[in-house]
């Protein structure tokens, strides 16, 4: 079965961030809850189809919660010494369930290793399906090659290339850039401003635009 959209509920979800979440769409065919996101989702009610990680993270009342859904929902429980994140499990379960979007909340804030471990993952995957990552305050896209964005007219953004050289343009912007090779995490591409029919393209590599 082929899912549209997936949600993947991370430890970072807040209460401003989970009106969001309720907003974007309340009928999502997909919901991975990721370790500690077992809690978020458990405060929200908001049952997952798939619950993913090492589980080193959520507490055991989050974890009793979802044993008493028995095999509504999937639980992939992985070791706790291994050479992958969590999300990176929940990542890979999307990418082979065929999904087209995944919409990421509760990953984005706290430790800083973590968030570029996070970025660093999305990375891997943006070239399989769309990813966001949202919180109440900002959201991350993740572009890849031969694909463009169009920005909202006044708002201020970053693009930032991921794990390699990106090319870059950014028509219609304060600070335009034609083919221009961005380099991983370069502040070149940081605090611009959209005009009017501001689109941003990646001809190639992974961009984020914040």
């Amino acid at each position: 079965m082929t899912f549209p959209d997936a949600y993947i509920i991370g430890p970072l979800l807040s209460q401003f961030d989970s009106d969001l979440l309720v907003a974007e769409s309340p009928d999502l065919p997909l919901v991975v809850a990721v370790d500690e996101g077992i809690d978020r989702s458990m405060e929200l009610e908001l049952v997952p189809d798939i619950a993913v990680g090492d589980f080193d993270s959520v507490s055991a009342a989050g974890l009793s919660w979802i044993e008493e859904y028995g095999d509504t929902i999937k639980v992939f429980q992985a070791e706790r010494e291994k050479d992958f994140s969590d999300l990176d499990l929940a990542l890979r379960i999307c990418r082979d369930k065929g999904i087209a979007r995944a919409m990421l909340f509760g990953f984005i804030g706290g430790k800083l290793d973590h968030q570029l471990a996070v970025l660093g993952v999305c990375a891997r995957y943006a070239p399989d399906f769309a990813i966001t990552l949202n919180d109440a305050d900002e959201t991350i896209v993740l572009i890849t090659s031969g694909l463009s964005t169009e920005i909202e007219a006044g708002r201020e953004f970053s693009v930032m290339a991921l794990e390699s050289v990106a090319s870059v343009s950014i028509m219609n912007a304060f600070y335009p850039l034609d083919h221009h090779s961005l380099k991983p995490l370069s502040d070149l591409g940081l605090s611009n401003i959209a005009l009017k029919d501001c689109v941003v393209t990646v001809h190639e590599g992974v961009a984020a635009i914040i």
